[in-house]
């Protein structure tokens, strides 16, 4: 079965993705990204890999294929050169508890549990 394209970004917005993990929650600005791949080359566990999708920029960006493996180990963000905070735990320093992913996550994958 073929999935339906996404629909085209109103300008000024940026598409995320948001995946939940055992631990967290991975988040993707899949817009903003420069299709490096670092984050899929640095993660131990193969938790993401390149879309074959391009952005707005006309890079590749990663997507999330193994949820159930993440580790939190955090060198997916921590590898990337621009800075992205793919890996967002709800009990970390970077959630500030907008539940700005609960209300823009399209496969309502994060709940009202995690905070």
């Amino acid at each position: 079965m073929k999935s339906s394209p996404k629909p085209p970004i109103p300008p000024g917005q940026v598409r995320t993705e948001i995946t939940k993990v055992p631990k967290g929650v991975i988040r993707i600005l899949s817009e903003r990204c420069k299709g490096c791949g670092y984050c899929v080359q640095f993660c131990p566990k193969q938790v993401l890999e390149m879309s074959k999708e391009y952005n707005r920029m006309g890079y590749h960006f990663p997507v999330v294929k193994n949820p159930e493996e993440c580790s939190e180990c955090k060198l997916c963000y921590k590898s990337c050169p621009a800075g992205h905070k793919i890996y967002v735990c709800s009990n970390s320093p970077e959630c500030i508890r907008c539940l700005q992913c609960q209300e823009n996550c399209p496969n309502e994958a994060v709940e009202n549990q995690y905070f």
